[in-house]
């Protein structure tokens, strides 16, 4: 098969239905249209194209998306001209994987039909209509009215991205336009539809690779089927099919292969990433190729179990691969574009490189934006990074109910049906969820009760043999709650640092089995602020007092909350206030994460909201911002999720003088068995010894040790540390704590802080 991109267009705005009407009732004359033709390349938003042109103000700039809140609201039209020489006997079709959202097309004059949901790509045969010389027409209507963060599950009526309606993570920018590629696509008698592959291992390695291709025929024919398996370019396994096509029809054909001695797709981790390539061709009697695809195989096993020590009634949270229980150490991973068009691999393969390096293992694909596309789940195939795949819903805030509207739910399954055949052969595909945060009217989480939710999980298990959960938070409890223990069992929450006595009760406390949303926000760098606020927001101030500042951020008054452990900031001590702030989303993050590993395998995984960010912000619970920089917290969040790594516990992050310190020590390991030297060190700000202690430790493989507690009485003085360091083989794997001291009036000196965020950014 030959891909023939169109990338060059013209784009014009219309006001709503006029180029159905053409030209004026009243005086004939023609409807010109909002804009003139302008030069648009695909995949690229309208609003990039529109910012490139001349035509608005760039939207990330202060409060300038308000004024681009016109674009949505029109109708934009596209035009391609382009070449192609039809060869006899071949067929042509037309392919777009994402219109967003309601799209009618032409080609040629000819009307090819209307799109009608972004996650379904509009496919159409245009054989009879290839001329020479060739126009495409793509004219999308304005984007539908949805309910963005606020407001009623129950009542979505779309298979649009919810969060560029407005979200607490990015402002109101409305995705419209062509969203992906468009191809011209050729192909014999026959295409190669999907791919549905499952493995089978035996005692000795090896692994039977079986499953189906689903074909379908552009005419009548006999194929030779031939699917040939390969690793580092050599052939490991083949097998070559006699099957009868029929035109207009769709055929799944089995088909089994055995592989010798196995090579294992690990996690990033936990082992190497070897991948298959299965490449299956069709040719017709004469020899002649009608399709060919490559598809990257990963061999791995994946069992779901329960946690250990957990409630039966419970999900199996423990993740399993390849006879190895894996702790997710994951992060909520969000779309780095306001718009999908704008999203290109190369900036995809940083992100994701970005998490790898953090010791990540899994990201979480949200409900509330787009199903993973082809270059993120390739990258993750790459880099061992699993992926928990949602469906694109999410919770409202005024009720969060999976919508049962008949027209939405026959979107919903369209877009399941043509997502989990396209995503299925990844190995980076570990589950699958519902939805965001999606509940009764009680407030309960959804269970497979749910019509919208088991119509799901029915696609699901018609297509793939991966597991599904209902929702996340999948319960009982939604949200951390230490007052009702063994009611969480996967949980969201908190999302702020909760005080220098509660936070540290809450995770100390936990009994979640999977915690699979939480986080602490922080400003944005001094450095990210200055690209995207005039200079007379460059200075401390509140969500309450600033508007811009509030268009950015205004649920993270990091000013108003989080930092006022460290008293006031004048206006002009931004930057000081900045590293206040991300020092304690830092800290609080590192102890979430560590807490929760200290439990492993009851607590299965930590998956931290959130990585990135689409859109640039004064403050958020991002690790990287927009512009790629990362926030301190991205360090810690490295650290606290090292393979092997010594961890505190604590029971407050504020202390007085004279008072007695309980501390503990566990080392969390998942890596190889581990023997070595632990040295414990506990001074004050002035290098006062009031702790020191080397003890020997043996740490089995993927074991945790907890060690004997010790405590340290505070003198005077401003902040006492604690260093833990792991030595034996390697370079020694070194952890370090501030513990503040006070008197009972006063607050913690921000001074420290500053020093803390300094001193340790000069040494990553």
């Amino acid at each position: 098969m030959i891909h023939k991109k169109i990338e060059q267009f013209s784009m014009k705005a219309h006001d709503p239905y006029t180029p159905f009407l053409g030209n004026s009732m009243e005086t004939g004359e023609e409807l010109l249209g909002v804009t003139d033709w302008i030069p648009a390349k695909v995949p690229e938003s309208v609003y990039k194209t529109l910012l490139r042109e001349g035509y608005i103000e760039d939207p990330f700039l202060d409060q300038n998306s308000l004024k681009c809140e016109w674009i949505p609201n029109r109708w934009w039209e596209y035009r391609a001209h382009f070449p192609l020489q039809r060869n006899g006997g071949r067929h042509y079709r037309l392919r777009i994987d994402h219109l967003d959202y309601t799209a009618h097309l032409w080609f040629n004059h000819q009307p090819l039909g209307d799109s009608t949901n972004l996650f379904v790509p509009f496919c159409k045969d245009v054989t009879p209509y290839i001329q020479e010389d060739n126009e495409l027409s793509v004219l999308i209507e304005h984007a539908p009215t949805e309910h963005g963060q606020i407001g009623y599950t129950s009542r979505t009526h779309t298979q649009k991205p919810r969060f560029n309606y407005k979200w607490d993570w990015c402002m109101r920018l409305v995705s419209i336009g062509i969203d992906s590629p468009v191809y011209i696509e050729e192909f014999g008698d026959t295409s190669i539809e999907s791919l549905r592959a499952e493995q089978t291992f035996a005692d000795d390695n090896s692994c039977t690779l079986s499953g189906e291709v689903e074909l379908y025929g552009f005419e009548d024919s006999e194929q030779q089927l031939l699917l040939e398996l390969s690793l580092h370019g050599d052939t490991v396994a083949k097998q070559e099919l006699t099957v009868p096509v029929s035109c207009g029809c769709h055929h799944a054909f089995p088909f089994s292969m055995d592989i010798p001695s196995a090579q294992l797709w690990w996690p990033n981790g936990h082992g190497e990433q070897p991948l298959y390539q299965l490449r299956v061709t069709t040719r017709n009697a004469r020899g002649e190729c009608s399709d060919e695809k490559s598809y990257s195989i990963g061999l791995r096993t994946i069992r779901h179990l329960p946690s250990i020590g957990g409630a039966r009634d419970a999900f199996p949270y423990r993740m399993q691969i390849n006879g190895k229980d894996i702790y997710l150490k994951g992060v909520n991973y969000l779309p780095p574009e306001m718009q999908q068009a704008d999203i290109t691999r190369d900036r995809l393969r940083q992100v994701i490189q970005n998490i790898a390096d953090a010791n990540c293992n899994l990201i979480r694909v949200w409900g509330g934006a787009y199903i993973g596309s082809e270059d993120l789940y390739d990258i993750c195939d790459e880099l061992g990074i699993l992926i928990w795949q949602e469906f694109t819903q999410s919770s409202s805030g005024i009720d969060n109910v999976p919508s049962k509207d008949p027209y939405f739910m026959a979107q919903l399954a369209e877009t399941a049906k043509a997502a989990v055949p396209r995503i299925r052969t990844h190995p980076s595909l570990a589950l699958y969820s519902g939805g965001n945060e999606l509940t009764d009217f009680d407030g309960v989480p959804a269970t497979f009760e749910d019509e919208n939710v088991g119509m799901l999980q029915k696609i699901v298990s018609e297509n793939d043999s991966r597991y599904m959960l209902p929702t996340s938070a999948s319960g009982p409890n939604e949200f951390l709650d230490i007052t009702t223990p063994g009611k969480n069992h996967d949980v969201h929450g908190p999302w702020k640092y909760e005080g220098t006595t509660q936070h540290y009760t809450i995770y100390n406390q936990s009994d979640s089995l999977l915690h699979s949303e939480f986080g602490v926000d922080g400003m944005a760098n001094y450095t990210t602020m200055k690209r995207f606020l005039s200079p007379e927001n460059l200075a401390v101030t509140s969500m309450r007092d600033n508007l811009v500042w509030r268009h950015r951020g205004e649920l993270w008054d990091t000013y108003d909350r989080t930092c006022r452990i460290f008293g006031t900031f004048p206006p002009e001590a931004l930057q000081e206030f900045i590293m206040c702030s991300q020092y304690i989303q830092a800290e609080g993050l590192r102890y979430a994460l560590e807490a929760n590993r200290r439990r492993a395998f009851q607590n299965c995984g930590s998956i931290i909201w959130q990585y990135n960010e689409p859109c640039p912000h004064v403050s958020g619970t991002n690790l990287e911002d927009y512009y790629g920089e990362k926030k301190l917290a991205y360090y810690f969040v490295r650290n606290a999720f090292r393979p092997l790594t010594a961890s505190l516990r604590y029971d407050k992050l504020l202390f007085t003088s004279g008072e007695n310190v309980p501390l503990q020590v566990t080392v969390l390991n998942d890596s190889e068995a581990f023997h070595g030297e632990l040295s414990v060190t506990a001074k004050t700000e002035e290098g006062q010894i009031l702790y020191q202690q080397d003890i020997p430790v043996s740490v089995p493989e993927n074991r945790n040790i907890a060690l004997e507690p010790f405590t340290v009485t505070i003198p005077d003085t401003r902040a006492l540390s604690v260093t833990l360091s792991l030595t034996g083989k390697g370079p020694a794997v070194v952890s370090h704590y501030i513990l503040f001291v006070t008197g009972a009036d006063q607050i913690a000196d921000k001074a420290i802080a500053v020093r803390e965020y300094l001193s340790y950014m000069e040494t990553v």
